[in-house]
């Protein structure tokens, strides 16, 4: 009898671990994750966090020049939107996403966007490296990407 109860604690404490761990890759947030890969944290949420959340702005320059001869570079983000969240465009309490805020003015982010601006997404790493520069970012309305193409 008492191999059985132990067996079965064996595969409970196995069940529970397995659960666990599908609950951490899960997590929207990213916290535990982060914190267990000792990701910078701003806000509360870690690297990797912000990193998904940067992934889903496409941003464009427009250059221009002064009379004196100094170019001035304005970048433009907006949003990029998956099936769904077009699908649910059409309701009118839908709220779009806001603009991550590690890539505001704040001095505080320098750090993740450091560590952003080692990313393997060269999409990311490109804004990272943009805002280190000191690139004021802008958001233009409401305009939306589907499919690559701007509305």
């Amino acid at each position: 009898m008492p191999a059985m109860r132990k067996r079965r604690l064996i595969r409970w404490s196995l069940i529970l671990v397995i659960l666990a761990a599908f609950a951490v890759w899960l997590e929207p947030m990213r916290v535990v994750w982060g914190w267990l890969r000792g990701d910078a944290f701003y806000q509360g949420r870690p690297t990797s966090y912000w990193a998904s959340q940067i992934a889903r702005w496409e941003f464009c320059g427009t250059f221009s020049w002064n009379w004196r001869s100094e170019k001035h570079a304005t970048w433009n983000f907006s949003y990029k939107s998956n099936a769904l969240e077009q699908w649910l465009d059409r309701y009118p309490k839908f709220q779009w996403p806001a603009f991550p805020a590690v890539l505001t003015d704040d001095p505080a982010p320098q750090e993740i966007l450091e560590e952003l601006a080692l990313s393997s997404d060269p999409h990311v790493r490109k804004i990272a490296c943009e805002r280190l520069r000191g690139t004021r970012m802008n958001v233009s309305g409401r305009i939306r990407i589907y499919g690559g193409v701007g509305y």
